[in-house]
């Protein structure tokens, strides 16, 4: 049900012989990596709750759904102090979804976090989450979706499933005292094949012009993108006019992979596949939960649907093993 690139990064270092004493690496992952979402906003929400549930769980990633499911639900995790300088990730988002409505003409909504993440992939302020999604609710398919930040296309009814092209991101980083930063000096990025038409290097993903097979630049530090064939390696080669006798040489070649989930939403793991599920007695009455006459059930004719036990973080309780 679900389909997801996956993101391939790649770090070469120059010699130390370099003549100009630079240490230098080229990075690349691919531009918007799990493409059930049309728009970029909609992915980058979750990088963002990933990094920080890894970062405060000392790099384990256990259980690491719900620990994201916890901060993307929580209005103190939007509005409170974050990693992107100067703002609360409420604030990038609704950044990231102005410059959606500029670039892609995606409509401008103002979000409320306390109706949970699902709510942001709206395009209408009373329209569904799936607007923001390649499944499309009416014709119940994914066929005939259309994201330009995604490389698929109308044309082809199965370029969300199988889909023509990637586009992959490319970087060169210099490294500093203080850390990483994009290397400002002249470049100049090459693929060393036979050209083909409608691939090669664009300067931005929603380029329509005619792609290139070398370029160069007087400063590289914003990045090139590369507008890749599925299943089709690319060997890359970036030399500097400095030091012409050296270069970054790297094979890119992105893996795509298809994820099925199956079942309804509960039975498949309610969003949270990695926890059983422990249901909650309180909210639930018989045939959903074996218990009657407690006085925390709902009466007869009002009983819901089963809901997942959570405690006071909102986290889910894991079950035991089935």
């Amino acid at each position: 049900m679900y389909s997801r690139t996956s993101i391939g990064f790649l770090f070469l270092l120059l010699s130390a012989t370099i003549s100009w004493s630079a240490e230098l690496r080229l990075g690349w992952e691919v531009v918007q990596p799990f493409r059930f979402f049309r728009f970029h906003s909609d992915a980058r929400i979750h990088e963002w709750a990933f990094a920080d549930a890894v970062t405060a769980l000392g790099g384990s990633t256990e259980n690491i759904v719900s620990k994201m499911e916890s901060r993307l639900n929580s209005t103190a995790w939007w509005t409170g102090p974050s990693e992107i300088a100067g703002m609360t990730r409420l604030e990038r988002f609704r950044q990231l979804r102005r410059e959606e409505l500029n670039e892609l003409k995606r409509p401008y909504i103002e979000f409320d976090p306390r109706l949970g993440w699902a709510s942001m992939l709206r395009n209408e302020a009373r329209g569904s989450p799936a607007g923001g999604t390649c499944w499309d609710s009416d014709r119940k398919t994914y066929k005939g979706c259309v994201s330009d930040i995604g490389q698929i296309g109308a044309v082809n009814n199965d370029d969300y499933v199988m889909p023509k092209r990637h586009m992959v991101q490319l970087r060169i980083e210099e490294k500093t005292n203080n850390g990483w930063r994009p290397y400002a000096g002249a470049c100049r990025y090459a693929i060393r094949t036979t050209a083909e038409a409608g691939y090669g290097f664009v300067p931005s993903p929603l380029y329509r012009g005619p792609e290139s097979w070398a370029i160069s630049s007087p400063n590289c530090e914003a990045p090139l993108f590369l507008r890749s064939r599925f299943g089709t390696s690319y060997p890359i080669e970036v030399t500097f006019p400095v030091a012409p006798e050296q270069a970054l040489t790297e094979e890119i070649s992105v893996t795509d992979l298809l994820v099925v989930g199956i079942g309804d939403s509960f039975a498949s793991g309610e969003g949270n596949p990695e926890l059983p599920a422990v249901l909650d007695k309180r909210r639930g009455t018989s045939p959903y939960v074996r218990l009657s006459g407690t006085s925390d059930n709902v009466p007869d004719g009002q009983s819901i649907i089963p809901t997942r036990e959570r405690n006071s973080d909102h986290e889910q309780f894991p079950g035991p093993l089935a």
